[in-house]
């Protein structure tokens, strides 16, 4: 099965995400440049360098949603703590990267930290099947996880964010693309 490097999966309507994302974003200067609906491979904008930041949502299944980013790993756990403080709903930040051998998670619930397992020197470490069963545990139906690579025919909201001073594309054509 092939998964995402990380995904931030949140128990909250896409419209609530898309606020509280703006929000939070907006805290650090930057602003959403484009929005757009996609049905098709979304992996390349995940993996530009630089701006627009790209956050992709895909639709709600049993009340979560899952949110890709092209952040570094650092920020994008930055960005689902703030979240989860922000929208006092469940957030879980989750990390696939077999080809490191390394699974990870973080699971906020009403703003606070509520369960994790990192990478630490000297511990054991989290396999995939026991990173998909506190998934399951926690209510995330699995399918969503793997929407990234199963999906692609679902629609899917692309939300880019660039500085302030970056935000107008040359002609007025959409920063996302250009």
């Amino acid at each position: 099965m092939s998964r995402n490097e990380s995904v931030i999966l949140i128990k909250a309507l896409p419209g609530t995400v898309t606020s509280a994302l703006d929000e939070v974003l907006a805290s650090q200067g930057l602003v959403r440049a484009a929005t757009r609906a996609i049905r098709a491979d979304f992996t390349p904008l995940l993996n530009e360098p630089g701006e627009p930041l790209a956050f992709v949502l895909s639709e709600p299944q049993a009340e979560w949603l899952a949110c890709w980013t092209s952040l570094a790993l650092d920020a994008e756990w930055e960005v689902a703590e703030t979240l989860a403080r922000g929208l006092q709903q469940p957030v879980l930040c989750a990390i696939f990267a077999a080809d490191r051998g390394m699974f990870a998670y973080r699971y906020w619930e009403d703003g606070d930290l509520r369960a994790e397992a990192v990478p630490l020197p000297g511990a054991s470490a989290l396999n995939e099947p026991g990173l998909l069963a506190e998934l399951c545990h926690r209510g995330v139906p699995l399918a969503l996880i793997d929407d990234l690579t199963n999906g692609w025919t679902r629609e899917h909201i692309v939300l880019g964010y660039m500085h302030e001073v970056a935000h107008s594309a040359p002609n007025g054509a959409d920063p996302i693309t250009t």
